[in-house]
């Protein structure tokens, strides 16, 4: 069996179990499907590993939460991405199952895109588009004109925040990050603070009033106890601000 390769008309010659094959006369990377062959691409990376914490701390911030977290694992991932073009309308559809739902509605399909090569990624895991073109189109109701399969780059991200762990994909064209679950916000933190801190408070000048058997006994452990309690609160506050 042979294709057309869409990029210089040369034919491909192709297996009908296979999904992908590379044209020998101008190295293109095409996805083979039943009826025909499309384009295959890749987006290259350009944020480097050193950069994710700062996008991680600015995309935390950003939605309120504390910039103090830790970076367990790094990994980076291509992830498949069906891009159709109807007249002038152009579609972008998650070719796999996603781990992280946000990527459904991702418009990342922008950047230095280049003809698919394998040796291009390295040792990069590179996922195999799942979703087959013609259930999509089926599925979505469109007649496409056009049709892509672009590889995206993104860095998947473990982080440890307040001793649970994380999740988060950046893109790592344009430094986007997506996750479905995230830290509690700013003010829940807050609320949990003083609601640890009154129960300390209050903990603490029960068992004062009951130890203390005259007025001025009483008055000198409440002295006593109010610097310790003091930086107590203070240690508190300053793990909920860092």
């Amino acid at each position: 069996m042979e294709v057309k390769c869409t990029q210089c008309g040369g034919n491909v010659p192709v297996q009908l179990e296979q999904g992908l094959a590379t044209c020998p006369y101008c190295g293109s990377s095409l996805f083979v499907s039943i009826r025909e062959g499309y384009l295959h691409y890749l987006l290259k990376p350009m944020l480097p590993e050193r950069d994710i914490e700062k996008v991680l701390r600015t995309y935390l911030q950003r939605l309120e939460r504390r910039s103090s977290f830790t970076i367990k694992r790094t990994s980076m991932v291509f992830w498949p991405f069906w891009q159709t073009q109807e007249g002038e309308e152009l579609g972008t559809f998650i070719a796999a199952t996603h781990p992280i739902t946000s990527l459904e509605d991702a418009d990342i399909l922008s950047g230095d895109a280049r003809p698919f090569l394998q040796s291009e990624t390295g040792d990069v895991w590179v996922e195999p588009p799942s979703e087959r073109l013609e259930e999509l189109i089926e599925r979505q109701g469109i007649a496409p004109t056009k049709v892509w399969l672009v590889h995206c780059p993104f860095w998947a991200v473990n982080y440890e925040y307040d001793g649970i762990t994380y999740e988060v994909w950046v893109d790592a064209v344009r430094g986007k990050a997506f996750a479905d679950e995230l830290p509690p916000t700013f003010e829940k933190q807050k609320d949990r603070l003083y609601a640890m801190a009154a129960l300390v408070i209050f903990g603490v000048f029960f068992l004062l009033g009951v130890a203390g058997s005259g007025s001025i006994v009483a008055l000198l452990l409440y002295a006593a106890a109010s610097i310790p309690l003091y930086f107590v609160v203070k240690k508190m506050i300053e793990g909920v601000m860092s």
